[in-house]
């Protein structure tokens, strides 16, 4: 019978540089135990690790003996030279033994020293395999490139041990060349561990002084499962779980759930654009599942779909395609101004997808609050994403269920989970508590700005910027996408009308149909006898819901400044120009780089695509 199993095998490599780990166990000096081993054939011929010589005391024994070097680049720094490298004893016992090494493949823990690299050219090695990078192995690889040895390296982390960099004495360290680069500071880069495996190396560093090339054997050697559970869930350190990440990626949703998500101030991901992206075959999420509802989305879709190659042809006489002009980028700014206008009549019960990068300690924070939303879509992914959570990482998900905390959150979503104003704003307002006199204490740093560079974060402190305005529920969408300040999620409804930018963009023929069918919708949706929540999946991105935005002054500049970019959606380039005015007028001198020309037509929509090469 044939063997279903999805198990799959360590390749040759995985398997001899497993054994390495093994071999380094022996090692006799604990600044850095590690082994090696030489193959031939699949066949491993000699063995080695880090000691002392045979009948020599051991660092572990009477401790290291230290001796300054000076580097190539003139610096200095400390090494142990009471032991041999493993490499070299590797090399050593299959001459003592009388194995011949030509033709064969070591493999090493780190990138070999350039001594050791010279043995190993000799030695007639003609593969070098290294699981992770050693800081001075520069010249080790030059020299292997001359004399035609392969060097593969596994893992492009970089190990240093302690003293090597600066000449350390008494603690002390020596500023005096201050030309070399990373000569004070012992960097390590490690990127192959778990989540909860690289929580637990970062906190080692708050109960220990050791070096991280110490904590890394112990992750291995134990894991990081009752370290998690203890201090992290155990005990409420929930700054060791910002230490280890996670993605989620999401399919099948809401873009009322979507947005859900994206609710968040540390929300890092993408999701699928409705700018770029004909969403005609999309499933959607009916919560009634009546034929009242089926008919509302029937009409709705049905419009997107109809209307698509009409709007395109208006598009083409309203924007003809100059010489200049490529013309498959050309018909892709088309398509895209299509979509431009069309989203704003998809239904927010459409789905999308999304994903999203997160620390364990944000997801757990989230998804808690998210449990509580009055929608039951959003509940339900909060769960399924928790259960997915508990079942990768059990350690760190093993939270207990506090009624106090529950019924708190339960009270903010169900009470202030979407805004939704008794008076909505007729146009656009702005308030700030940012004195200008404080400001102006900073005018170099704001006249000296550069395009494209931000304001530093501590103008934070100054104060706040708040707007409110009117805005279809499609850019919303984009202007949500801005973390560094808070966006308040709107109610959707039928209340403030349609944009009338769609309408306008629309051929009188279409235009008309357009209107007679919002009217029709608008009292359709009404009939459903639904909670406001739920209509919001029948009503189209295209109406208008009551937008607040609260920033500090470096993120109110920098939103302003990037959406009032040409490629940005004209409905929410506007209100950049009316953040842009009513900024200028409360401060004369603030410089800031926003594009300002009325035109918001531009072809190279086209080239903002991702495309296989």
């Amino acid at each position: 019978m044939p063997n279903n199993s999805s198990y799959t095998r360590p390749s040759w490599d995985e398997y001899f540089l497993k054994i390495i780990e093994l071999v380094g166990l022996r090692s006799s000096c604990d600044r850095g135990r590690s082994g090696c081993v030489i193959t031939k054939d699949k066949r491993i011929i000699s063995t080695g690790y880090i000691g002392s010589p045979i009948g020599l005391p051991h660092c572990d024994e009477i401790g290291h003996e230290m001796h300054t070097v000076i580097n190539p680049d003139g610096t200095e720094s400390r090494h142990c030279i009471r032991t041999t490298h493993a490499e070299q004893n590797a090399i050593c016992q299959a001459a003592r033994f009388g194995v011949s090494l030509k033709e064969a493949t070591i493999y090493c823990k780190m990138t070999p020293c350039y001594v050791c690299a010279k043995m190993i050219i000799n030695a007639g090695i003609k593969r070098v395999v290294a699981s992770q990078d050693y800081h001075a192995g520069k010249r080790s690889k030059e020299i292997f490139a001359e004399a035609g040895v392969q060097f593969d390296l596994v893992n492009s982390a970089m190990t240093f041990y302690p003293d090597q960099g600066p000449n350390k004495k008494d603690n002390l360290i020596n500023m005096e060349n201050k030309n070399s680069p990373a000569t004070f500071a012992d960097i390590f880069l490690y990127d192959e561990f778990n989540p909860e495996d690289n929580a637990m190396l970062q906190a080692l560093y708050s109960r220990s002084p050791k070096s991280v090339t110490e904590h890394v054997e112990k992750v291995r050697q134990s894991g990081s499962g009752k370290f998690m559970e203890q201090f992290y869930v155990g005990y409420g350190h929930a700054s060791i779980a910002d230490c280890g990440s996670t993605t989620f990626f999401i399919e099948k949703l809401s873009i009322i759930a979507d947005k859900a998500i994206q609710d968040w101030p540390l929300y890092s991901g993408q999701e699928t654009s409705t700018r770029y992206v004909d969403m005609s075959k999309q499933p959607i999420i009916d919560p009634l599942s009546t034929d009242q509802s089926k008919e509302i989305y029937k009409s709705w879709m049905d419009f997107y779909i109809n209307s698509q190659e009409r709007l395109k042809q208006h598009l083409a006489e309203k924007y003809p395609r100059q010489p200049a002009e490529d013309e498959k980028i050309y018909i892709k700014a088309i398509a895209a101004r299509t979509f431009d206008i069309m989203r704003g009549f998809l239904p927010a019960g459409i789905t999308t997808q999304l994903s999203w990068h997160t620390n364990l300690r944000q997801a757990h924070d989230k998804l808690d609050l998210m449990r509580h939303n009055p929608l039951e879509e959003i509940r339900l992914i909060a769960e399924t994403m928790l259960a997915k959570l508990k079942e990768k990482y059990p350690h760190s998900f093993g939270h207990k269920v506090i009624p106090e905390q529950e019924n708190y959150r339960e009270s903010i979503c169900q009470k202030y989970n979407f805004y939704n104003p008794a008076t909505a704003p007729t146009d656009f307002s702005m308030r700030t508590n940012i004195s200008e006199l404080e400001l102006w204490q900073y005018g170099d740093i704001i006249n000296l700005r550069a395009l494209k560079t931000g304001l530093p974060h501590f103008l934070n402190e100054l104060g706040n910027v708040t707007f409110e305005f009117l805005l279809d529920y499609g850019s919303f969408r984009d202007i949500q996408r801005h973390r560094n300040g808070v966006c308040r999620i709107p109610l959707l409804t039928t209340k403030l009308g349609f944009n009338q930018w769609y309408l306008d963009q629309l051929p009188d023929d279409i235009k008309n149909q357009a209107l007679a069918l919002i009217e029709k919708q608008k009292q359709a949706i009404e009939n459903l006898n639904t909670s406001p929540e739920i209509s919001q999946y029948y009503i189209p991105l295209g109406f208008n819901i009551t937008c607040k935005v609260t920033y500090g002054l470096p993120a109110a500049v920098y939103v302003l400044e990037l959406r009032s970019m040409k490629s940005v959606h004209p409905t929410l380039r506007l209100i950049a120009h009316k953040m842009y005015n009513a900024l200028q007028e409360k401060f004369p001198n603030l410089k800031m780089y926003a594009d300002l020309e009325k035109d918001d037509w531009d072809v190279r929509r086209g080239l903002q695509d991702i495309i296989k090469k």
